[in-house]
């Protein structure tokens, strides 16, 4: 039988939810966690919430599930160090892969859940994540049922969302908050830009309704999920009691929730009704909401409700820990990559859509490398002239379903004498044998044990993250890439945000969505129908070369979405940034200072 998994933001949710018959509760102290805005646990807390775990048989996990600086490492070891000796959490979450290998390798008996902001959308990653110790990964939430059964049968622990909030953006893959407001969610901190409103014929595009799989336990079961996970460490102690009491009753009775048990749900929160359009497959316009003045009205009826407790009844220690594997650093392999002697340069990126021969002719005099999007390199004539400096960009998702297509597109790839290949996620790499790798933005490196780790992967160059500036990587010897002309891609959405807003829907077409700032965010369409959202302002940094060689930046990426259409605003783009000269447009700085 599956554990049920409850979120507790302060000690009054994390009582209620052992009450209500949780096996598991996931919980945050006052920093590193993804929900910072909690009331969260003090320290004196904390060594509560573990007695109180302890003496009702439940396990505690610990999120840990924020990207990490290099400036944090000493205090998140402090934190684990207290924990250990004072809490004795059952497991921690966490989400930053330097993060992981540091605690590993000082806290060789801790166990780790790879968290669901680590994007792990495959079984591609699972061999390599048992080997850096990781036990259980919680799935995506925008996972379907078909890709959710394919890695339970993985050889690893799966946690799914059976329950609460959906971000639209892809699971651990927002910049939104953090480029337009300064509040990152890889650090806890988001502002929920999705929440907002933007211009349009729909108010709210971007928002989601919440998830509900409560008609869907048999089926769960039947998968051999390991534990239903709820959201809502920033919902009130009504909320997690009412939610955690209605799953437990369904997981004991092993069936699926009657329409008594819905309208409970729905009362105790929802966003216009609930979603189960990522796990049927059902997307579109139906999974989106609001919040309405009638929901917030039905949720505060809900304290007048007769709830009936569920009591657990376990006849083992399922707090006892398991016997956690050894950390398993991977061997770099020399003859795998191109030195980074021979990557300094300019790269050019063309993200969802290839430009025309002629540009790829200009790009090919000035390039050390030319990124363009595999699933739409087939339709150029005489691609293999170039295929010297061209590297193909893997979907930034690719769920285990998706595998073997992008096998095929691979395939045409290197018939074409193209050789290199930019990645988005490790768990892509199983599929990029014969190719020279190189790592893309969204590997979220951020500090220098990620950027360790990604050399010990044999990753021939990697992109630093833009949420952080690359003078603190100058020490490693692996080629280093930073974005110095674009528009950041700040969300992918598994979701059509251009159909949910009325737009028809043509290959490669686009449109822009208007903030209450009147700022135009472009929205293209990528891989699979997928969207991704781009910055309104682009990032320009070509005239900080000099500076970013200090910091061993050798590859400059200039990012391309649309200007490549006219030839003549290429043309200039390519000029101005060659000249590393001053911008004569509007532009962001990003995080490089």
């Amino acid at each position: 039988m599956p554990f049920l998994l409850a979120p507790a933001g302060n000690i009054e949710a994390l009582k209620v939810a052992i009450e209500a018959g949780a096996d598991e509760v996931y919980l945050g102290g006052s920093s590193f966690n993804a929900r910072i805005n909690a009331k969260n646990f003090s320290q004196k807390e904390l060594i509560t919430a573990g007695t109180l775990c302890r003496d009702n048989n439940v396990r505690m996990l610990i999120t840990l599930n924020t990207l990490v600086s290099n400036k944090d490492f000493e205090a998140v070891h402090e934190y684990v160090t207290f924990l250990e000796q004072n809490v004795q959490p059952f497991a921690y979450i966490i989400q930053d892969l330097g993060l992981a290998v540091s605690l590993k390798r000082d806290f060789p008996d801790i166990v780790m859940h790879a968290s669901t902001q680590m994007q792990q959308h495959s079984s591609g990653a699972v061999g390599f994540l048992k080997d850096l110790g990781f036990s259980r990964i919680v799935l995506a939430r925008e996972i379907s049922a078909k890709n959710i059964k394919s890695m339970c049968k993985s050889g690893i622990e799966c946690e799914v969302f059976v329950h609460g909030a959906l971000c639209v953006s892809m699971s651990g893959g927002c910049l939104m908050s953090s480029m337009i407001g300064r509040r990152s969610g890889n650090k806890g901190e988001c502002a929920q830009p999705c929440r907002l409103k933007y211009e349009g014929k729909k108010d709210y595009p971007l928002s989601l309704k919440d998830l509900c799989l409560a008609g869907h336990i048999t089926e769960l079961i039947e998968m051999d999920v390991t534990s239903f996970k709820i959201e809502g460490r920033m919902k009130s102690p009504d909320y997690v009691y009412t939610v955690t009491s209605v799953y437990r009753r369904l997981i004991d009775e092993k069936r699926n929730a009657t329409d008594e048990e819905m309208n409970l749900l729905r009362k105790v929160f929802s966003r216009g009704g609930f979603t189960d359009g990522y796990f049927t497959g059902k997307l579109g316009a139906s999974m989106f909401g609001m919040r309405s003045e009638i929901d917030k009205k039905l949720s505060r009826s809900i304290k007048a409700e007769k709830l009936i407790s569920a009591p657990r009844t376990l006849f083992t220690d399922i707090t006892e820990k398991v016997t956690p594997a050894p950390l398993k650093i991977p061997l770099k392999d020399p003859l795998k990559i191109i030195t980074p002697s021979q990557q300094k340069g300019f790269v050019f990126r063309f993200d969802c859509k290839s430009p025309g021969i002629n540009v790829i002719k200009k790009c090919y005099e000035h390039a050390v490398r030319i990124d363009l999007p595999v699933w739409d390199i087939e339709r150029i004539d005489g691609l293999e002239k170039y295929a010297e400096k061209i590297s193909v960009i893997l979907p930034r998702t690719i769920y285990d379903s998706d595998s073997s297509e992008v096998r095929k597109l691979l395939g045409y790839a290197k018939t074409a004498g193209i050789s290199q290949v930019t990645v988005s996620n490790v768990a892509h790499l199983n599929i990029c044998q014969g190719f020279y790798t190189h790592g893309d933005y969204s590997l979220n490196v951020i500090n220098s044990e990620t950027l360790a780790l990604m050399e010990d992967l044999s990753f021939s160059s990697v992109m630093v993250s833009p949420e952080i500036s690359p003078k603190y990587f100058n020490f490693s010897p692996l080629a280093k890439e930073y974005i110095v002309y674009g528009r950041l891609p700040l969300m992918q959405t598994e979701n059509c945000i251009l159909k949910n807003i009325g737009v028809y829907c043509r290959e490669n077409c686009s449109v822009k969505l208007i903030d209450r700032t009147k700022a135009e965010f472009p929205v293209k369409r990528e891989y699979k129908h997928r969207n991704i959202i781009y910055n309104s302002v682009p990032i320009y940094l070509a005239d900080k070369i000099k500076e970013l060689k200090r910091s061993g930046v050798g590859l400059y990426t200039l990012l391309f979405i649309d200007e490549y259409e006219n030839e003549r605003e290429f043309d200039k783009l390519l000029s101005l940034c060659l000249e590393k000269g001053p911008a004569p447009f509007s532009y962001t700085r990003g995080y490089y200072k």
